[in-house]
């Protein structure tokens, strides 16, 4: 074997994927990497050009992979992916992740469907090698669905013993992340939630969710039965994302779904996933562009109808399903506008969802401001809130933000002791023109010349002050003040009086500093 039968695929400049042998412990009916035809197995490069190899011929020996991973190290490669096949079956496999932590890859990840990974000291073996991430192909959340995706009894119950070893020495400081990999087909995507469920009580805590793609495996079957309608998604999908927001440590990666699956009061979602994946806030579609030739509004129609997707804030960061999947769609391509969705949250009426909504879009907001939500949208929306929520040190994260609470109570912490003073100061009264949203330099200057309501003693001690917070709808700075007894910390809070009133400020400054310092 020369090794050229199974390059490394870069897809990005710096990551290449890397197919170590075809040879596997299952048998999905829809590989993507093996065909399985009357001559054996064959790569799909070699079954379209009608080339007969046998499987152990695909398979590089570790010397030929370190050789590959020497030229993709001098070419500035930095992250490799490992797959097969099944690369767990390789002998070589730990010996060629330690010498790619000497090469000095930033990340090494590899994707298994875990069964061999059942054996404790090859699972450990392999996690001291020191991947960055096991990505854990699953199906399903009982023996029959899954099994019937890998094509091998058995191999449901040896994933959950491989997940029971893998979380198990990660607890014990394995310094490796584990991912569930869930790919959609028409046997499993209504079971979705479950599948999360399931996993997530068995110890996983990060899962990514993708399509079933087209393979000349599905190709070759011809009768379609792998692949479904995408409307019928969108239930199964916000049942997903109900289960998420009641599981703090669960993380879901969508951002291999169209995003316009996702409900537009789900938008908290859609701003935070978008983060998940490196290439996408940087402008680099995941594949390709959604094709825009129009065949009714809004609508797929078949193989076309994109239309939608230019009016769309999300066109260059979304995914295109493939025609397998598009020519089945019934449904309606439903654009983003970040913008539109976040001013009707703030002002539009308010249902039983609505509260968890606002809340978790704030969580966002900084991905709202580069989507260019108007601050009074982003006020608006932070001081219904404040409104809304009854818990007093909530009050305190949505008036002040995350960022200003976390910062106010650290300050509170290293200080060693409650402020000695509290000053909240209202903008109007200080002729103040907000929301203060912009670098602290844009206003200092505006609130040195400013007088305090008492005394008339001006606020020039700000120039020596630390900000703590520069929240839309708070500004918190923090400077040392003597006191009877030795010095404390003085807090300098001054609010938009336009969005919320002292009272509701007072509650939430009085509950950080008491429960939080």
């Amino acid at each position: 074997m020369t090794g050229a039968a199974l390059p490394a695929i870069l897809d990005t400049p710096k990551r290449a994927m890397i197919l170590v042998q075809l040879d596997c412990n299952a048998r999905c009916p829809f590989c993507s990497t093996r065909v399985y035809t009357d001559q054996g197995l064959l790569s799909p490069l070699d079954y379209r050009e009608h080339v007969a190899r046998r499987a152990k011929d695909y398979t590089l020996s570790l010397e030929e992979l370190k050789q590959l991973y020497d030229r993709l190290r001098a070419d500035g490669v930095e992250r490799v992916n490992l797959q097969g096949g099944e690369p767990t079956l390789h002998p070589g496999l730990v010996e060629l992740v330690r010498y790619g932590r000497a090469l000095g890859f930033s990340e090494q990840s590899i994707v298994t469907n875990g069964r061999a990974l059942k054996d404790r000291a090859l699972a450990r073996a392999l996690v001291e090698a020191g991947p960055r991430t096991l990505v854990l192909s699953i199906f399903g959340h009982t023996p029959e669905l899954h099994d019937a995706s890998l094509g091998v009894a058995g191999a449901f119950a040896d994933l959950t013993e491989a997940v029971q070893v893998l979380v198990e020495l990660k607890r014990e400081g394995a310094p490796v992340s584990l991912m569930g990999q869930l790919t959609l087909h028409a046997q499993n995507f209504e079971a979705l939630p479950e599948m999360v469920r399931h996993w997530h009580d068995r110890g996983l805590q990060d899962f990514a969710v993708r399509l079933l793609r087209e393979t000349e495996n599905t190709r070759l079957d011809g009768s379609g039965k792998w692949f479904f309608d995408l409307e019928r998604l969108r239930a199964p999908l916000d049942r997903l994302l109900s289960f998420c927001r009641s599981v703090p440590d669960l993380m879901v990666n969508l951002s291999e779904l169209p995003y316009c699956l996702i409900a537009p009061h789900r938008l908290g979602f859609v701003l935070a996933d978008l983060g998940s994946n490196p290439g996408l806030l940087q402008g680099r579609p995941q594949h390709a562009r959604f094709f825009l030739t129009a065949q009714g509004e809004g609508r797929a129609g078949g193989t076309g109808g994109f239309e939608a997707c230019a009016r769309c804030d999300l066109n260059e960061l979304c995914v295109r399903p493939e025609e397998a999947i598009l020519r089945r769609f019934t449904g309606s391509w439903r654009p983003w506008g970040i913008a539109r969705e976040a001013a009707a949250l703030a002002k539009g009426e308010w249902s039983a969802g609505s509260l968890d909504a606002a809340r978790h879009l704030l969580q966002e907001e900084r991905r709202l401001v580069d989507f260019g939500v108007a601050d009074d949208v982003r006020l608006e929306l932070r001081a219904r809130l404040a409104r809304e929520v009854s818990a007093p040190e909530e009050r305190a994260h949505t008036l002040l933000g995350d960022r200003g609470a976390k910062e106010m109570a650290d300050r509170l912490r290293k200080n060693g002791a409650r402020p000695v003073q509290v000053r909240l100061l209202a903008a109007s009264a200080l002729g103040l023109q907000g929301p203060f949203d912009g670098p602290a330099e844009r206003w200092m200057g505006e609130l040195e010349t400013a007088s305090l309501p008492q005394g008339g003693t001006t606020l020039a001690f700000l120039r020596r002050a630390t900000v703590l917070a520069n929240e839309p709808l708070t500004l918190v700075f923090a400077y040392q003040r003597r006191a009877p007894g030795g010095s404390g910390l003085a807090l300098v809070i001054v609010y938009d009086d336009r969005f919320v009133d002292q009272a509701q400020l007072e509650g939430a400054v009085a509950a950080t500093v008491t429960q939080r310092a």
